[in-house]
């Protein structure tokens, strides 16, 4: 507008900050004021650094579309930097750095070679940013100035936070990262309270990288580094403990003490009122309980609040599963078991596979475990029904003899049953089908409850689809009476199936019986190995996925793999 121009002129300071407040605001909620960009280049003349700075964010802005005017500024930042105040110096030194202007390098390039000798601390790590953004846009620079070299010399500037920009720039401008010596190691080492907490993570990350002590050196580091274990930021005391482990992780009984060292550090955080925070405990202590064994953990401190979110939820059942003991055992079973009438279906699915996996690690408690799971089936609700269902798989397939003493059969046979068993969720579908398969002989009409859900083959997922064959070709061995006319309707709509992978299942099936009895006996009932639950924590238990992402996300192909949400949200085994 005209008299946003106007305002720009005026000569009361007031009414252009005002008008310069303005344009500002207008910028921000996305309109385009190029168009104001003479008049606010000579609304950088002024003393006021309010007013400056404004006008420089305008300027680094919408100098790449006004690359002939962005010269109109050149001659201000110049004056800029050579300016009594530092913070105007700084000021002027980051703002032609950001101008993004080719022809603005020949002016640029000085001025931050100027900056790099300034005796305030402030413009010299300004600078030393200024030519990571200058190897952005021209790297050859870099070189031709020697630029590298300066900054490797600015690592033993006086000024903590020079020395800090100088390391984050060398990694930046050097692809191979900062290259650390025992003297380097040593000095910053030694100047290590000095520096934020920014710069305390990157000088550890740096150690970690380039420097690995042995012996004397080794011992020293770790005690005088030490005290960061106790810091109150857990990034420092994370990015510690990571370092300590990639220093000792060839020192069995070194690493050992460690893990015990950095135990109550990362307990620390589940303490902390930031739900966030609480989680990267969490999967942190799963990650050193896959990699020590042999610490001791107060299994009541991961029991679960009523206020606790979801993703706490899944991840204190994960560990509480993983710190279990044969003492402990009983008592988290019966907690497990009052997590299955929480609200929460995800959390109802951990804490019931939770239950099979005690089960499957302590024999002594595979009693409890079928007696909580034949509970859970008389309560006939479709949740937590199919997730008894497979927690019931799991423990058949490692324990066959204990299928007597599972009380399926009123379960699932019935008119209500049936209604039941229709809308289980594939998993339970899945389980309860493996299940028929198997124990089919055992299972009073089994074939009708195939039946049942044969029915719905057509608008089933492909992995009950596979299985429905699976369990139909099986049960016709054990009841071919009764199975005959249910495997001819399987076997004609898995042929039938648009879907490759079913009909391919279904010609498979049907060359196997056509061998014989015996023969798709052996075939069919072979004896299948226990498999276990795809964890992508096993992947991570290198020292090097301390503190990283991946540990709170998991891996990349994870995320490519799973199929649903409540995958990505339950990726740690029970």
């Amino acid at each position: 507008p005209f008299h946003k121009m106007q305002d720009l002129s005026s000569n009361d300071p007031s009414i252009q900050l005002q008008a310069v407040k303005s344009v500002i605001a207008s910028m921000t909620l996305g309109s385009n004021m190029s168009h104001l960009f003479p008049e606010m280049v000579k609304c950088s003349i002024t003393k006021n650094m309010v007013q400056k700075k404004l006008v420089f964010l305008y300027l680094s802005k919408y100098a790449s579309s006004n690359q002939d005017m962005t010269l109109m500024v050149v001659n201000t930042l110049q004056r800029d930097a050579t300016d009594d105040d530092p913070a105007v110096r700084g000021l002027a030194v980051r703002t032609i750095c950001t101008l993004r202007a080719e022809s603005v390098n020949e002016y640029g390039v000085p001025m931050l070679q100027r900056g790099l000798n300034d005796p305030s601390g402030y413009v010299r790590k300004t600078s030393i940013l200024g030519w990571v953004k200058i190897n952005s846009n021209s790297p050859s620079i870099i070189a031709e100035h020697k630029i590298r070299d300066k900054v490797y010399q600015m690592i033993r500037d006086n000024d903590p936070p020079v020395v800090v920009n100088a390391i984050y720039a060398i990694n930046e401008l050097d692809p191979s990262g900062i290259s650390i010596n025992r003297q380097l190691a040593i000095y910053l080492i030694n100047r290590f309270k000095e520096f934020n907490e920014w710069g305390k993570c990157l000088v550890l990350e740096a150690l970690m990288k380039g420097y690995h002590p042995q012996g004397d050196d080794m011992f020293d580091m770790l005690n005088a580094l030490d005290g960061m274990l106790q810091h109150s930021n857990p990034a420092v005391v994370l990015d510690t403990a990571k370092l300590f482990l990639i220093v000792a992780k060839n020192l069995p009984k070194i690493t050992e003490q460690i893990y015990l060292r950095i135990r109550e550090p990362v307990l620390t955080l589940l303490a902390c009122g930031n739900w966030e925070m609480i989680f990267l405990g969490l999967r942190h202590v799963i990650f050193i309980l896959k990699r020590c064994h042999n610490l001791k953990w107060d299994h009541h401190f991961f029991f679960l609040k009523e206020n606790d979110p979801t993703f706490v939820k899944i991840s204190k059942i994960s560990v509480l599963t993983a710190v279990c003991s044969e003492t402990t055992a009983e008592e988290i079973t019966q907690e497990f078991s009052a997590y299955v009438y929480y609200s929460d279906s995800r959390v109802i699915q951990r804490a019931i596979l939770g239950i099979a996996e005690i089960s499957l690690k302590f024999q002594s408690q595979l009693q409890l475990g079928i007696f909580k799971l034949n509970s859970f089936l008389e309560l006939e609700l479709e949740e937590i029904t199919a997730w008894t269902f497979e927690a019931i798989s799991r423990i058949l397939r490692k324990f066959p003899k204990t299928f007597p003493e599972f009380s399926l059969s009123k379960t699932i046979q019935g008119s209500e049953s049936f209604k039941l068993i229709s809308t289980l969720n594939s998993h339970g579908k899945i389980a309860l089908l493996w299940i028929l398969g198997q124990f089919g002989k055992e299972i009073q009409d089994a074939a009708y409850v195939l039946e049942e859900i044969s029915t719905r083959f057509q608008v089933e997922s492909l992995e009950v689809k596979l299985e429905i064959i699976h369990a139909a070709s099986k049960l016709f061995i054990l009841e071919p009476n009764q199975m005959m006319p249910i495997l001819q309707l399987v076997f004609k709509l898995g042929v039938e199936d648009s879907n490759v992978d079913v009909s391919e299942k279904t010609q498979l099936c049907s060359r196997i019986l056509a061998l014989g009895s015996r023969e798709a006996t052996n075939i069919l009932f072979s004896e299948e190995i226990l498999k276990e639950e795809e964890d992508e924590m096993e992947e991570m238990t290198d020292v090097e996925g301390f503190n990283q992402v991946k540990l709170v996300h998991g891996n990349p192909d994870y995320f490519l793999r799973s199929e649903s949400v409540e995958d990505l949200i339950s990726f740690d085994s029970t």
